[in-house]
């Protein structure tokens, strides 16, 4: 018989965005034609919370068992002080300081730190390639996946190369390492200048001083690394204890935070269940994985790249199939065919590609494409993928005589491999396509402005590189990921789709806002239409019934509890298992997963820490391996934790299980 001990090998979350939720009283609808109006009820947005600590310093002073005691006092002053770090003239932007003298830090020695703009000191390492601060989406995960770290501000921030007078400064002198970041702006707001300290003394303690704060938004905290045995998420506006081996953060927002999920429900206590598409306006910036994001909430389509699931009920639905938040309606302009005012999206030629741009993520692009080099990790067609100018990126791309590249045209449709993927076109539709590898010497078209272009960048006409060029067919696409299921014979192309504007509590829509939703609703049928070759349509109305749908309570989930949906576990001969599982948490804090099976000796369970890719995210998968099971276990047992304690419990078949296995709540 094996070990009863079996250990998590890897564990690779794939998530979407997240935010608290109280249950209160039901939202109240405002009655405006085509586009429904929803008072926040106090569960759709969650109020900001930001940085409380300018003017403070917060001093963590290690203990004996290897943790920290904190307390707070007010900030000695900051100036500068020490030599300004050039972090342009390092190829990963990350400057190494040795120290003096070794310290300890969650009670292990260290005698180098590293340094990062963006307002992080790592131990040892660097942080990630993939670490990044400039989504709020993105920053829990970006230090819980790195080195031992302390986390001054961990977001946006951007050090000027011009301006020798702020940036980030480094000092060791009287037996401590101080790093300063003097007026260093922050992507949000703009330009504008934060200054703060980070010591740390001989003795291990660790001072965060806090100047004038312009930025009040990011990560603070302390985490010891990879060996960490959980996460707590706290404010530290309270000096709370920092347990030994325990990363320890407050997660500070500058903007209320939308909950789409509470969106839903709220939807379905007042309209029928009738649409496969919900979009979402408000009347403020909110805060989100990115400024305009989509989470796709069932599929049943095969051969897209996509696994098939559906968690329609969790938003109170059982049609719903994808949510786009296009976030404050401010970002555009009062011309739905004019680029957008938001300056992170005046790449797009209209507010109605943007929307055809995050509809387009319930199919696309998810073909294994990052295996082939047509897209990237984050569902985007790559710049250098003759794409047919697609809404997801690409470019319609022009292979020159001289051998060279040149960009002709971007975002003007769903081109052919995207009408395949989403069900409207059939294979032989799908003339040849190309991408270029290894794409270099990029040429922008005069007066571009921005980052280098390179495969990760935005769509762009006009613009002239080198490379090698690889034909590709749609048979290279089907060979990957099988044939579409349903084909273009039977799949769905007509669609409903349902349009909210969200305001605050107590607040109010006036005209324009309204009016500019309306454009945007009422355009949208007739451009998707036509961005399909007139293969698929969207209907964008109302219905002339009002009456609510049958939306299912779901205090359990609501309370904050959170939810196992579903998952498959797959065993092999030795003894290996490849375990998958779906879950749902209204707030977001869901740390770690316990895993033990029914075996005989009663094994006591493992901890999977699942917190860099569950914290801040109200609905994801869990993926990740065990070994050693014993041979005669039969099912696994699961217990999903959040950072209060609340637990999720369920049962799962182990064996040869099919990729649908649902799992047996309990």
């Amino acid at each position: 018989m094996r070990s009863a001990l079996y250990k998590a090998l890897a564990l690779l979350p794939v998530v979407a965005a997240v935010l608290s939720l109280t249950v209160v009283a039901p939202a109240r609808a405002l009655d405006a034609g085509n586009v429904l109006i929803l008072e926040d009820d106090g569960t759709m947005l969650t109020p900001a919370a930001p940085v409380p600590l300018a003017g403070k310093r917060l001093t963590f002073s290690p203990a004996r068992d290897g943790g920290y005691t904190t307390r707070i006092g007010p900030s000695r002053g900051l100036l500068r002080r020490g030599t300004r770090i050039d972090f342009a003239s390092q190829p990963d932007g990350v400057v190494r300081i040795p120290l003096a003298a070794p310290v300890a830090f969650y009670g292990r020695m260290h005698d180098e730190i590293h340094v990062h703009p963006q307002g992080v000191v790592s131990f040892g390492a660097p942080l990630t390639a993939t670490a990044r601060a400039d989504a709020s989406g993105q920053l829990v995960a970006g230090v819980l996946g790195g080195p031992p770290l302390v986390a001054a501000l961990w977001n946006e921030l951007q050090p000027s190369s011009a301006d020798s007078g702020r940036g980030v400064f480094v000092d060791q002198a009287a037996g401590a390492t101080i790093v300063t970041w003097y007026q260093t702006s922050s992507a949000r707001p703009a330009g504008e200048p934060n200054t703060f300290r980070l010591t740390i003394g001989a003795d291990g303690t660790i001072d965060l001083d806090y100047g004038a704060l312009a930025s009040r938004w990011g990560i603070i905290g302390l985490t010891p690394g990879s060996d960490r045995v959980g996460v707590r998420m706290t404010d530290f506006a309270s000096a709370p204890r920092v347990a030994p081996r325990t990363a320890t953060l407050a997660w500070y927002n500058d903007l209320p935070q939308l909950n789409e999920i509470a969106v839903a429900r709220a939807v379905y206590a007042r309209l029928p269940d009738r649409f496969q598409f919900l979009t979402v306006f408000t009347t403020q910036q909110v805060d989100g994985p990115t400024p305009v994001w989509s989470t796709t909430v069932q599929n049943a389509d095969r051969g897209i790249g996509m696994p098939v699931f559906d968690h329609s009920g969790v938003f109170g639905s059982g049609v719903l199939e994808h949510v786009v938040v296009m976030n404050d309606v401010g970002f555009y302009a009062d011309d739905p065919e004019q680029s957008p005012r938001a300056a992170g999206y005046a790449y797009a030629p209209s507010t109605l590609a943007i929307l055809a741009h995050e509809v387009g993520h319930r199919w696309l692009a998810y073909a294994s494409a990052a295996d082939q080099r047509l897209a990237g990790a984050d569902g985007h067609w790559s710049y250098v993928l003759d794409s047919g100018a697609s809404f997801l990126g690409g470019n319609e791309i022009h292979a020159n005589p001289d051998g060279s590249f040149s960009t002709i045209e971007a975002m003007r449709a769903y081109g052919p491999l995207d009408r395949y993927l989403m069900g409207f076109a059939a294979p032989a539709e799908v003339p040849p396509f190309f991408v270029v590898d290894g794409a270099h010497s990029f040429e922008p078209k005069p007066g571009h402005v921005g980052e280098a272009i390179g495969p990760d960048s935005h769509p762009e006409a006009g613009v002239r590189f080198q490379g090698t060029r690889r034909d590709l067919t749609i048979d290279d696409v089907r060979a990957r990921i099988g044939d579409r299921e349903p084909d273009a014979s039977a799949a769905r192309s007509a669609f409903r789709m349902v349009t909210v504007l969200v305001v605050p509590a107590g607040g109010h829509a006036d005209a324009t806002q309204v009016e500019k939703v309306e454009r945007i609703r009422r355009a949208f049928g007739p451009f998707f239409r036509a961005a399909t070759g007139h293969r698929a349509r969207i209907a964008t109305w109302l219905p002339a019934s009002r009456d609510p749908a049958s939306a299912v309570a779901d205090p359990l989930l609501l309370s904050g509890r959170p939810r196992l949906l579903d998952g498959s576990a797959r065993r092999d001969a030795g003894g290996r298992a490849e375990v998958v599982l779906d879950y749902a948490d209204l707030d977001g804090d869901v740390t770690s997963l316990l895993v033990t099976t029914d075996a005989a000796g009663g094994a006591p369970p493992v901890a999977v820490d699942v917190a860099q890719g569950t914290i801040g995210n109200r609905r994801g998968s869990l993926s990740f391996v065990l070994r050693d099971l014993p041979e005669d276990a039969k099912q696994l047992k699961l217990a999903l934790v959040d950072n209060r304690g609340l637990v999720s419990r369920a049962t799962l078949p182990l064996g040869e299980a099919a990729p649908d296995q649902k799992l047996a709540a309990r």
